[in-house]
């Protein structure tokens, strides 16, 4: 996932080529820099992927606030509606 997370901050044209790999794996996240990973790709690209709000939520409701993504996840969802807003 932390290379995904590479290659779209470098080549942000490439999310069409990345939302197969990245749109259900949230089930099987284990560790905590891929989740952060996916976080920021939601965040970020979350407009192209429809589960996208619905994942950010879960990991909203689930996630204390010390728990490694927490953070990232209050900091992606902003940027996901704000994206949404802008677009409609």
């Amino acid at each position: 996932m932390q290379q995904f997370l590479v290659l779209l901050r470098k080549y942000p044209q490439y999310i069409d080529d990345v939302i197969p790999f990245v749109q259900d794996l949230h089930t099987l996240i284990i560790k905590n820099e891929a989740k952060v990973a996916l976080i920021w790709i939601l965040g970020e690209f979350g407009e192209k992927i429809p589960t996208a709000p619905y994942v950010l939520e879960n990991f909203a409701a689930s996630s204390s606030p010390n728990e490694a993504g927490a953070t990232e996840v209050y900091f992606a969802v902003p940027t996901l509606y704000h994206e949404h807003i802008d677009s409609s």
